[in-house]
């Protein structure tokens, strides 16, 4: 074979080993697309799961970080029990001795005749609308006229303490102000024991209302008042609405105990008839009581109200629209001499055990003895209520009580008890 021939074969596998065709076999082929898919499928597992939590979680994250409106939180600040108090200075001022000449009488009573006027600024009157046909007319029966007090206003909210008999059964319920505004209103909270609701007013970015005759009542500490003081009530009474009387508080020792509940109650020497329903304030103008919501069968009862600083804790819950916390126990005070004469523990007497409440359930009996609560000493009904009003449904408490076992033989008991709601 010539030269020439073996370079020109040469030429020819060199060429033919470059432009071979590369065959890419079908199990290499079918893993790269399979690994593409797992890829894809994990990116919209991944997606679908991240949406998913979003959407679940959204609501706790706008609530945690105040997303959207902020909510008003409202807080009452809460009064020491009575142990020491010093009388109020304006009190002083109006209570006249045998040389209080008649110019100083009539300037004393014309500074509270004003008083009087312009707490009427936080007094509005509420009517609720039953939607109750009469049998002749196609008309609506609104028969539900009763009186609210304003304890908190904002850029788009009032909030209204009124009575729970009126509102509880009403379908719609209207505000007048005292500057003549009419707006409507909804129930959002209650407390059957009391009788005592909370109204809300919405305001919209359209709401036109003129503030200028409106204010928000000062709850006040009703533990100052003693028996003798000038005391007025505002409200609905003697069945007029937007009704104000004068008079004195001629006992503030009574109490009324309820389940969970110790209110201490002013009497006055002002009368009322069934229905009414007015607040009760000091010379200063400041609220110290609500009246009772009881059925008044006797004209010339008297006006006695629940004082407020007894409220002050249920009024903050009920204005947050949070849970009344409920353990479920009437109890009574051990005090030094029921000790010493019944041969007693101190601590809180349970009287009364409600059904089915926390404190049943849990174990607890009449006739107990409640010593500490979370280790926190407790020697008076009314501080077992304050504590229990300090904690929300759905926590547990210890409680630690004394039960007899003999004559004279008391034994220390602990109880978790998970505390529920009204």
């Amino acid at each position: 074979m010539s030269e020439d021939n073996k370079l020109d074969k040469h030429d020819e596998e060199e060429f033919n080993l470059y432009t071979e065709n590369i065959v890419i076999k079908k199990s290499v082929k079918y893993r790269k697309v399979i690994h593409f898919g797992k890829l894809m499928l994990e990116a919209i597992v991944f997606g679908s799961v991240a949406c998913f939590a979003f959407t679940a979680l959204y609501p706790w994250m706008s609530n945690q970080l105040s997303l959207g409106d902020n909510k008003i939180i409202i807080s009452i600040p809460k009064d020491e029990y009575p142990d020491g108090i010093e009388e109020s200075s304006t009190q002083d001022l109006l209570t006249l001795d045998s040389e209080t000449s008649t110019k100083n009488f009539q300037n004393t009573f014309q500074l509270l005749s004003e008083t009087m006027v312009d707490t009427k600024k936080s007094i509005v009157t509420i009517t609720a609308i039953y939607n109750e046909t009469t049998e002749f007319l196609n008309e609506n029966k609104s028969d539900g006229d009763t009186s609210g007090l304003i304890i908190a206003m904002s850029d788009n909210k009032f909030t209204i303490l009124t009575s729970y008999s009126v509102m509880k059964n009403a379908r719609s319920i209207s505000v007048l102000f005292n500057n003549g505004n009419v707006m409507s209103a909804y129930l959002s909270s209650a407390d059957v024991d009391t009788g005592i609701a909370v109204i809300c007013v919405n305001l919209s970015e359209e709401s036109v209302i003129d503030r200028a005759n409106i204010s928000v009542a000062k709850l006040d500490n009703s533990y100052l008042i003693d028996q003798g003081d000038i005391v007025f009530a505002a409200g609905k009474l003697l069945g007029n609405t937007a009704s104000v009387n004068y008079g004195t508080s001629i006992n503030v020792k009574i109490s009324k105990s309820g389940i969970d509940s110790y209110y201490n109650l002013i009497s006055t020497n002002m009368q009322q008839k069934s229905g009414d329903y007015a607040f009760l304030f000091n010379a200063d103008g400041n609220v110290i009581g609500i009246t009772k919501n009881d059925s008044v069968d006797n004209p010339n009862a008297e006006v006695i109200a629940y004082g407020i600083s007894d409220l002050k804790p249920l009024i903050e819950k009920m204005s947050n629209n949070e849970e009344i916390t409920y353990l479920g126990i009437t109890g009574e005070s051990v005090t030094n001499t029921k000790a010493a004469t019944y041969n007693l523990p101190m601590g809180v007497y349970i009287t009364e055990i409600a059904e089915g409440s926390p404190a049943l359930l849990s174990g607890l009996m009449n006739g107990d003895i409640i010593t500490t609560i979370n280790g926190q000493a407790v020697y008076t009904f009314k501080s077992l209520c304050d504590s229990i009003y300090k904690y929300k449904s759905g926590d547990t408490i210890i409680i630690e009580l004394k039960r007899k076992l003999g004559k004279d033989d008391y034994k220390i008991f602990s109880f978790n008890v998970t505390l529920g709601k009204k």
